[in-house]
C-alpha cells in the first residue's frame, strides 16, 4: 500500500466520479477554484495493486496567527467497504499528511471524512486525531432522483406539494443560468437576496468575490449553475447548485422575505430535482440538517422544511458523517490557535 500525489485531473476525477454520492468539494475543479483564492491544493491517493482505496484533497488556509493549516472538506473519500483495510489506509494517509504538514509549516491538518457508512471514529483515535468543530454539516439529506417525477411528488408532504403548485399558480417562473455572462447580470440580485437571508437567519456568508470567482471558474465547466425564481421580471429567490458525478448539490440559497407568500424556494428545490434527473444524476443533496432526535437543534425548522420534500427510506436518505478531526503537528501553536478562536467567538457573542 502506498500514497501517491496526483497531478493529472483525469486520473484524479476518474475514481471520484465512479463513487456514490460524489463530493464536489473533493473534485479537481474545486481545487482549481480554491487555488485562485490563494489556497494551494494537495491531492493524495492511497493505492494498493493499482486499485485506489482512498483519496484526499486538502487546501492551505491561513490562520490569524500568521501560520497555516491544511483542510480537507469531505476528505478523505473511501472507495472500499473492506473494514480490514481501513486501519492501513488511515495509517498510511496519516504518515504522509504529517510529513506534508511539516513541509508546508502547517499547525494541523483538518479532515472531514466521507465515503462509507462503515467508517468509525475509533480508526482515527489511536493516531492522535482530535475531534474538532465541523465546517461542513455532519448530517445531510439526499433526495433519490432516480425515482420517477410522479413518485417524487407523491412522496412529498402534502403541504410541500401544495406549495410547489402554489408557486406555479402564482406565476413564479424558474430560470436556469448556465453561462458566466448571464450569471454576472443576475449576480447583484442574488447577492442582495443572500445578504438579506443571512441577516434573517443569523449566518455569515463569504465575501462577494468568493461567489463571483466560483462562478467564473466552475460555471464554464458545467459544475456550477444558478437557478433563479422570477416574478414580474424580478428575481425573488435563487439557489447556487454544484454538479459533479452522480450528485447535484444545493450549495447556497437565498429568497426575498417580501415575496415569501409566493413560495419560490419550494419551486426551486423541485426544479433542482427535475434537473438532476435530466442530467442523469441519482442524488440531489439538500445539504445540512439537524441530527436525528434533536428537536431543539438550531437547524430544526430548516430540517423540517427539507424533510418534507422526501419520504425517508423511499425517496430520501439521511447521511451522517464523522465530522471534523484535527491531526496536530505543532501542539503549542495549536493551543494558541484554540485560544484565539475561543476569544473571537466570545467577542462575536457580545
Amino acid at each position: 500500500m502506498e500514497v501517491r500525489y496526483i497531478e493529472d485531473d483525469g486520473v484524479w476525477n476518474y475514481t471520484l466520479r465512479r463513487s456514490r454520492q460524489t463530493q464536489l468539494l473533493q473534485s479537481w475543479e474545486w481545487g482549481v477554484f480554491q487555488q485562485t483564492i490563494q489556497r494551494p491544493a494537495h491531492r493524495l491517493q492511497v493505492v494498493e495493486d493499482e486499485m485506489v482505496l482512498a483519496a484526499l484533497q486538502c487546501f492551505e488556509h491561513q490562520l490569524p496567527t500568521g501560520k497555516r493549516y491544511l483542510y480537507a472538506p469531505r476528505g478523505p473519500v473511501f472507495f472500499t467497504d473492506d473494514t480490514l483495510l481501513f486501519d492501513s489506509i488511515v495509517h498510511n494517509l496519516t504518515c504522509e499528511l504529517t510529513q506534508l504538514a511539516k513541509r508546508r509549516g502547517a499547525v494541523f491538518v483538518r479532515l472531514e471524512p466521507s465515503g462509507t457508512a462503515q467508517l468509525e471514529l475509533s480508526l482515527f483515535a489511536p493516531l492522535s486525531y482530535r475531534k474538532a468543530l465541523s465546517v461542513q454539516p455532519e448530517n445531510e439529506l439526499f433526495v433519490l432522483t432516480d425515482k420517477e417525477e410522479d413518485v417524487l411528488l407523491s412522496t412529498m408532504h402534502e403541504k410541500t406539494r401544495y406549495n410547489v403548485r402554489l408557486a406555479m399558480k402564482r406565476g413564479v417562473r424558474p430560470r436556469l443560468i448556465e453561462t458566466v455572462s448571464y450569471a454576472h447580470r443576475a449576480f447583484p440580485s442574488f447577492w442582495q437576496l443572500l445578504q438579506g437571508t443571512a441577516k434573517r437567519q443569523g449566518i455569515i456568508t463569504h465575501e462577494r468575490s468568493y461567489y463571483e470567482r466560483m462562478v467564473d471558474v466552475l460555471m464554464p465547466k458545467g459544475m456550477i449553475k444558478l437557478l433563479v425564481a422570477e416574478s414580474d421580471n424580478e428575481i425573488i429567490a435563487a439557489n447556487l447548485l454544484g454538479v459533479f458525478g452522480d450528485t447535484v448539490t444545493y450549495l447556497h440559497g437565498a429568497s426575498s422575505f417580501e415575496h415569501r407568500s409566493l413560495m419560490a424556494p419550494y419551486l426551486l428545490h423541485w426544479e433542482a430535482m427535475r434537473y438532476a434527473k435530466e442530467w442523469s444524476c441519482q442524488y440531489y443533496n439538500l445539504g445540512g440538517v439537524s441530527p436525528e432526535g434533536e428537536p431543539e437543534h438550531r437547524w430544526a425548522s430548516l430540517t423540517h422544511f427539507k424533510e418534507w420534500f422526501v419520504t425517508l427510506g423511499n425517496t430520501g436518505e439521511r447521511v451522517r458523517y464523522l465530522g471534523a478531526l484535527d491531526l496536530v503537528t505543532r501542539p503549542l501553536w495549536y493551543r494558541m490557535y484554540g485560544t484565539v478562536r475561543s476569544a473571537r467567538r466570545l467577542f462575536r457573542r457580545y
